[in-house]
């Protein structure tokens, strides 16, 4: 709650003034400085941006594109803007194709029988009725894999088992996610008949982590899941044994019907210019495996509240500060494509994007 908090008194004073910190002595009054510093340190515990998150992720929850919760989702972030006070209120359709996730099972047979835990990856195809039944091969990285041999795949499922590690920054998060958006693909040019990877995260509990994955066309499709991490670690305890480890594979992951969600969009109209603005906000869709505080439930949170702390204490910004929450980042950015389209005339009058 304290990062989100405190990312609110940062938000607030860059919209009032949305120029380069170094030049801000040379271009406000010492009397503009001292209200952006106040804004700043007043806005750390006077905003409700984690009022804002609380009521997302308890009175909507999951809201993956396409679903019942999406829909939820959209109505909420209307109702919440009009409670809020922003001047405007709109919304704006944007169009996808779904995905459906389905049965969701994993199981050692041989030779130490257990159950796993395990997500489909998002995009993934099912495999066949009954599931799949094959041996694992270990990779620790998606580059050992793609430098294995030809043949060392055929029939098999392959296993990548990336470490993701904790920096205060995310860098671990590069380096690690490629193993679940490219994996599929590489693993199928050697034959494989399927993929698990460790899931992309630093937590220890036993959730797996579900994301977008993807297929090449020219490459045959197999199915892709996420195992928690400690199921990861079981399983690369059972390969160092040194004996063939036989895994059944069941998902249920399918292609669903074309939907259409909205980009919901509130603004707080300048005083001054208000056609130029100021553009901010976060994707209100999350996967379906939990309530999307971090993903962006957070993200819409802070740059609401931002925009409402300013009109709630009479700040009337010159320009219009606009809060786009955009639908269907997860699966493929479309709700930002969306926007950027609908209003690629506008770019000369955004003054600042964040």
């Amino acid at each position: 709650m304290k990062m989100i908090v405190g990312a609110v008194g940062a938000s607030v004073a860059a919209l009032l003034t949305a120029v380069p910190v170094l030049a801000a002595d040379a271009l406000y009054s010492e009397r503009e400085l001292q209200t952006a510093a106040w804004i700043r340190d007043a806005a750390a515990d006077g905003n409700k941006a984690y009022a804002i998150l609380e009521s997302l992720t308890t009175e909507v929850g999951p809201r993956m594109a396409g679903s019942e919760g999406d829909a939820r989702a959209v109505a909420w972030a209307e109702a919440k803007f009009k409670e809020l006070g922003f001047d405007k209120v709109w919304k704006e359709p944007v169009s996808f194709p779904t995905w459906q996730r389905g049965i969701e099972r994993a199981e050692v047979l041989a030779p130490f029988p257990q159950p796993l835990i395990v997500t489909a990856l998002g995009g993934s195809v099912a495999t066949a009725d009954g599931g799949l039944q094959a041996d694992v091969v270990l990779f620790s990285s998606l580059e050992e894999l793609k430098a294995a041999a030809p043949d060392k795949l055929v029939g098999k499922i392959a296993f990548i088992n990336r470490v993701m590690t904790a920096h205060r920054d995310g860098a671990g998060y590069g380096p690690t996610v490629g193993a679940r958006t490219g994996g599929a693909v590489e693993a199928a040019r050697k034959g494989a008949v399927g993929l698990v990877i460790r899931s992309v995260g630093t937590d220890r509990d036993r959730l797996p982590h579900t994301g977008l994955m993807r297929y090449d066309a020219d490459v045959a499709k197999i199915p892709a899941a996420a195992l928690s991490v400690p199921d990861a670690d079981l399983l690369a305890n059972m390969l160092k044994r040194g004996q063939p480890v036989k895994l059944k594979l069941e998902l249920g992951g399918k292609p669903g019907p074309m939907y259409t969600s909205y980009n919901v969009i509130g603004e707080i109209t300048g005083s001054e210019n208000p056609l130029d603005y100021v553009l901010i906000g976060g994707h209100l869709d999350s996967w379906d495996l939990g309530t999307g505080a971090v993903d962006d439930g957070a993200g819409c949170a802070l740059t609401i509240a931002a925009a409402e702390f300013l009109s709630r204490n009479g700040l009337k910004p010159k320009r219009s500060i606009r809060v786009v929450l955009f639908a269907n980042e997860e699966q493929g950015l479309f709700g930002g494509n969306q926007y950027r389209d609908a209003h690629a005339k506008e770019l000369s009058r955004v003054y600042a994007a964040a």
